[in-house]
């Protein structure tokens, strides 16, 4: 509901700053989406004010769901992992589009803490962040009680963690690529070189390109 900023936990944040008591913190989503997009990260009263017009300006232009859309698909996780889609896949062996309720609850309760609240290094407090989630989304209206006591005594199930080596060597055409992609995602979606970088390389995304391996 909110216009982008919530001013008042802003405030309550600025507040905690101002007493050295933590960060700034008090961000909204959309706040969070412009933070990675921009990848600015010096903890300064001009950056906030810079992000908290960002903010604004976002919600004005893209409904909820485009900006929900945009802030799933570049959230960093853990493991080197960015966005939801990949992290599906790498802890449970599929798209984002085919999770249980549990295991999407359970990739939510990462994106505050990504490191701490990894399924696979801390289960124990991904779970208690993933019932909570739960808790909320039944207290709302999102699901029913019923899915959420099946929800929160379903077993989250790992895919075993990749160890595959990947060679590193690539060819001139592979180099281009991957060149002309991050640049691409700068001058058109608007990406800093380091957000555009971490897309192709841990992101999930595919790339396809016309070159014949074998004649290659």
């Amino acid at each position: 509901r909110h216009g982008g900023v919530d001013f008042l936990r802003t405030a309550r944040a600025a507040c905690s700053r101002l007493f050295g008591r933590g960060d700034f913190g008090g961000s909204t989503i959309t706040q969070q989406l412009v933070k990675n997009i921009g990848g600015e990260r010096e903890r300064t009263v001009a950056r906030k004010l810079r992000e908290m017009t960002r903010a604004q300006m976002l919600e004005a232009r893209h409904t909820k769901e485009e900006i929900l859309e945009a802030y799933l698909n570049i959230v960093p996780m853990d493991e080197g992992l960015v966005g939801v889609g990949a992290a599906a896949r790498a802890y449970f062996g599929r798209d984002a589009s085919s999770l249980s309720l549990a295991e999407a609850a359970s990739l939510a309760a990462m994106t505050t803490a990504p490191a701490r609240l990894s399924p696979r290094r801390h289960p124990e407090e991904n779970r208690a962040r993933r019932d909570l989630i739960l808790r909320e989304m039944a207290d709302q209206g999102y699901i029913s009680e019923k899915e959420m006591r099946i929800a929160a005594e379903t077993p989250i199930i790992l895919s075993p963690s990749d160890t595959s080596e990947v060679t590193t060597v690539t060819s001139w055409y592979t180099d281009m690529v991957v060149t002309d992609v991050i640049r691409d995602l700068q001058e058109r979606l608007g990406y800093t070189y380091t957000t555009a970088s971490m897309l192709v390389y841990q992101g999930g995304l595919k790339i396809e390109t016309a070159m014949d391996e074998d004649l290659q």
